[in-house]
């Protein structure tokens, strides 16, 4: 294979590499992290905060903003998008428990507290994909989830906002147009789907996030949504028999059961976004996964993470400053103290970790021993994530540590004999 070819191969696969592994181990996360039970959860805390939340969005923009004719069938033609079927049974109750009283905003305190349960058990299953952990204490927690269903409320609220923007102004004059602003029509209703998951993904993620990572989720979980509606659809038009079981609660457990997908999207859409933040640590940590060498090759990673070296040439001297680790791909590398061996590293070894874990120089010098010397170089923040998400590999690490540990206490217990016999010979 030529140079040319061989550049082409790997600007090929460089662009693959990382959103297969990222796919791969997201669908793996979802299901090691039990995200199917927590969309159950999810599904029967949003069925009771559903009416609630459409109810304090009526109020509110009947209220100040437009008339509640108007609101209520914005409010309508949102829930019909939103739910397949039995959406008469949320805005019927939705409109009737509107029509018998007034709300007011003392009684709004109490509507949207009911909504607590279910931003909270949110925030929980974005900490578990996230691997982060809760720091405030009871009454903190509760309070951060109240201004949280606060923020819930405004996202609804605009985005019912927006939907009676579109039926009073773009709507039609969409529909009457042919060629692109036509295919708007259809357009732009996946678009706003995909704008209110980017912001929910912003209200409810526990860490930092880069811009295009949540604007990459929210277009995949709006597409995956898009895909799951017109199935599930399907699938109840081919069995109307389902949740017939339940009598007149029918359109109460289809409707469970749809939340419940849609959650199951949503959380599928958060591993994404979290894998996609950390991408790097996972294309790295496959190198310490348990495997046997030279029983299957290595993973395929990304060039810019691969350093090149010849026979002779210094990876880094003793007592420099250690900000990242090495793993060997192919040839060998020595590490020496003082112009000592103390080691050879083959493919499948690992070295350079202890002074970054440690933040000390390095104690030994490490020098490319073979043609083809390549390594997978590591920086200090990928390990950390990979040490953090990844308790197997602590623990192997640990292994390696100890097994090294070992190794040079049995070489300096030989160093001491040979040192004592050479003492013996020379006092007799």
């Amino acid at each position: 294979m030529s140079h040319l070819s061989t550049g082409r191969f790997l600007r090929h696969r460089d662009r693959w590499i990382t959103p297969v592994v990222v796919m791969r181990f997201s669908f793996l996360s979802f299901m090691r992290n039990r995200d199917l039970h927590a969309a159950a959860t999810l599904a029967f805390y949003g069925m009771f905060a559903l009416i609630p939340l459409c109810l304090a969005v009526l109020f509110l923009l009947s209220q100040y903003f437009v008339s509640s004719q108007r609101a209520s069938r914005a409010i309508e033609n949102l829930i019909i998008q939103i739910v397949p079927h039995y959406y008469e049974v949320i805005l019927r109750e939705v409109f009737s428990l509107a029509e018998q009283r007034t709300i007011g905003f003392i009684g709004l305190i109490p509507l949207l507290w009911s909504v607590v349960p279910l931003v909270s058990t949110i925030r929980t299953g974005f900490i578990n994909v996230f691997k982060t952990e809760r720091n405030a204490g009871f009454f903190r927690e509760k309070l951060i989830d109240f201004l949280t269903v606060l923020i819930l409320l405004l996202l609804f609220i605009g985005l019912v906002g927006g939907q009676i923007l579109y039926d009073t102004a773009l709507g039609d004059y969409l529909a009457r147009k042919s060629g692109f602003l036509g295919a708007l029509n259809d357009v732009v209703p996946p678009l706003a789907g995909a704008l209110f998951l980017a912001l929910f993904f912003m209200v409810f993620s526990p860490v930092r996030l880069e811009w295009w990572n949540i604007l990459v989720s929210a277009i995949f979980t709006a597409g995956l949504w898009s895909v799951v509606r017109p199935l599930f659809v399907a699938f109840l038009q081919y069995n109307p028999d389902y949740g017939f079981a339940f009598g007149s609660l029918k359109a109460v457990f289809v409707l469970v059961v749809w939340i419940y997908y849609t959650f199951a999207v949503i959380l599928f859409g958060t591993e994404l976004l979290a894998n996609i933040r950390r991408r790097e640590a996972l294309l790295l940590s496959r190198f310490f996964e348990d495997r046997k060498l030279g029983d299957a090759p290595f993973p395929a990673v990304p060039s810019r993470f691969i350093r090149s070296h010849e026979p002779g040439e210094i990876i880094f001297e003793e007592d420099s400053a250690g900000r990242e680790m090495f793993y060997v791909l192919s040839g060998s590398v020595r590490i020496l103290k003082k112009g000592i061996l103390l080691r050879e590293m083959t493919a499948g070894n690992y070295f350079g970790e202890m002074a970054m874990l440690i933040q000390t120089p390095r104690t030994a010098a490490a020098v490319a021993s073979a043609p083809d010397t390549r390594l997978v170089v590591i920086s200090e923040s990928n390990l950390e994530t990979i040490l953090r998400e990844n308790p197997k590999i602590v623990v192997s690490f640990l292994k390696e540590m100890s097994a090294r540990l070992r190794s040079l206490n049995e070489k300096v217990d030989d160093l001491s004999e040979s040192c004592g016999r050479r003492d013996g010979k020379r006092d007799s």
